[in-house]
């Protein structure tokens, strides 16, 4: 098999695939009479994405009338990604805050609510100065001047993580510490 129909096979996979989920999800809504709600539609605009169209050199194709629409909306989500981190960790050390009510906790979800704000603030600054002047990231191309992203793009994903487990050990010993009866220990 060459590797030009190694391509074609992974991109039919990869297009049958998705479809044939959001088909059976439809299919168990409707078959569950539940019935579909606004996750249900919004799948669909999922199917409807399509990638980024390259030359055989792997180039992206700059004369595509998509390239630029395809180049903003990648800027917008890199844009929103932090925004979206951010919000979803506050959120949950809000909670946090609202449920334990122990002094010698609520330190540290207020000092995480910091940190967490100074990271969404860093890299969403970071993601939005790559380029000078600021545009929709498709300034390499043209060879305008902007950093290698990918260093920026693994710090914040790596981070992201490093939080991420922050947030979740934190209740761990107030959980431990419940006083529950043997039956509802581990419900």
């Amino acid at each position: 098999m060459t590797s030009q129909s190694q391509v074609i096979t992974i991109g039919v996979i990869f297009l049958l695939l998705p479809t044939a989920f959001v088909v059976l999800r439809i299919w168990a809504k409707t078959m569950s009479r539940g019935g579909l709600a606004w996750d249900d539609f919004m799948i669909f605009g999922a199917l409807l994405g399509q990638h980024q169209s390259h030359s055989p050199e792997g180039m992206p194709l700059l004369n595509d009338p998509r390239f630029l629409l395809y180049e903003k909306c990648k800027f917008a989500l890199n844009m929103l990604t932090y925004v979206g981190y951010g919000f979803s960790k506050a959120s949950i050390l809000i909670l946090y805050l609202r449920i334990f009510d122990v002094k010698a906790f609520r330190i540290w979800p207020q000092i995480l609510l910091g940190v967490v704000g100074a990271w969404t603030v860093a890299f969403f600054l970071a993601s939005l100065f790559q380029c000078y002047p600021i545009s929709a990231l498709i300034e390499p191309f043209y060879h305008r001047k902007c950093i290698n992203g990918l260093p920026l793009w693994y710090t914040g994903g790596v981070t992201d993580i490093v939080i991420d487990f922050g947030i979740l050990a934190m209740p761990v010993p107030m959980v431990l510490r419940l006083k529950l009866p043997g039956s509802r220990s581990w419900v």
